[in-house]
């Protein structure tokens, strides 16, 4: 029985891996625990909602709430 792969999954360590193959919010590399933490605090959204603004900013926080404060 085969299971679809989460759009994101945590990995061992501290860091949230994209496993998104679309090249528009794809990220290389791992996004941090507490960038993820940081933004649903900041901006109160869901998990999943920060850690797709993070994707789509490269792992930038500070871009992140920026686009957010200008929607």
């Amino acid at each position: 029985m085969s299971h679809p792969s989460a759009a994101y999954r945590a990995s061992g360590g501290d860091a949230v891996i994209s496993d998104l193959s679309d090249d528009d919010i794809s990220l290389d590399g791992a996004i941090p625990e507490e960038s993820v933490l940081r933004l649903i605090e900041i901006l109160e959204v869901p998990r999943h909602q920060a850690i797709e603004m993070l994707v789509q900013h490269e792992g930038d926080l500070e871009m992140a709430v920026v686009t957010f404060a200008s929607l």
